[in-house]
């Protein structure tokens, strides 16, 4: 699969791209060492993060999903080492999002106009805080912007997989105004969180100070920035079984997080970081 990918990658070499700051500079993987180095740290960051059965049940560092994404690399400028990466999918004809494994998101393909896919990103630990979150942001943007993608789409995960913590989560969601009511995207049938009815309605509409706490410490950083930047969740989780972990669709239309941006002084209008292709 890496030689297709990098034959794949040879045959768009005029679309690479790059971002820079002072700190941290963003590429497109555009040879097979860039691939084979990408997927290894990709592996590695995320069988550190589940239970032992997820690591021997990996036949691969590589999915379908990979043979049509960008693959973005993530550097750390002064050592030039790669420290993570994440992959975009964008609406091109019969387009088949990762995320369609687990939801159904087709009133989104009929509704939201061009759609772009952002994996998760995977990031050594010591490099993730809210200047790279917001920096990427930056990044995801401008690339809307050349791509004319309208709604930016992901699957945000829980560090669980118990169904009380999933409905907890939920409840959370609708407290905070955060479900996205006019894209419903029900879950595959394979992927439902089992008891998740039961357990939502266990839970009352005013969580109490302990539970919301408990929920906040669910929250990975990246998905915590990512609805601070205006992204909204799908109502209903699903449970990845493959990586033992509760999932969120979370939907961010293009114009709120520009809005975001410009709230955090981070425009990409005021940025001396700009995207470029080569």
């Amino acid at each position: 699969m890496l030689n297709a990918l990098s034959f794949d990658t040879q045959k768009r070499s005029t679309n690479s791209f790059s971002l820079q700051d002072a700190q941290y500079a963003l590429e497109s993987a555009s040879s097979a060492k860039d691939f084979l180095l990408l997927f290894k740290l990709r592996r590695a960051i995320e069988t550190s993060k589940t239970n032992p059965c997820y690591i021997l049940n990996a036949l691969s560092t590589t999915d379908k999903y990979d043979l049509t994404a960008r693959h973005v690399m993530v550097r750390n400028k002064k050592n030039n080492m790669l420290i993570g990466g994440f992959r975009l999918i964008q609406t091109s004809g019969a387009t088949l999002f990762s995320s369609e494994s687990t939801f159904d998101i087709s009133v989104l393909k009929e509704d939201s106009g061009k759609i772009l896919e952002m994996s998760r990103m995977f990031l050594l630990p010591e490099h993730k805080h809210k200047g790279l979150l917001q920096f990427v942001a930056t990044f995801v943007h401008e690339y809307c912007g050349l791509t004319q993608s309208k709604t930016i789409i992901s699957c945000q995960s829980l560090n669980t997989s118990a169904s009380q913590l999933a409905a907890l989560s939920a409840r959370y969601f609708a407290r905070q105004g955060l479900i996205n009511n006019k894209f419903t995207c029900p879950v595959s049938k394979s992927c439902h969180v089992p008891n998740f009815q039961h357990w939502y309605k266990h839970f009352n509409e005013q969580l109490s100070k302990n539970e919301i706490q408990e929920c906040s410490t669910l929250l990975s950083t990246g998905f915590q920035e990512s609805l601070l930047m205006g992204a909204t969740v799908s109502a209903i989780p699903a449970l990845d079984r493959r990586t033992n972990r509760i999932d969120f669709l979370t939907i961010l239309d293009k114009n709120d997080l520009n809005k975001s941006l410009w709230k955090k002084s981070f425009s990409p209008c005021e940025s001396s970081a700009k995207l470029s292709f080569s």
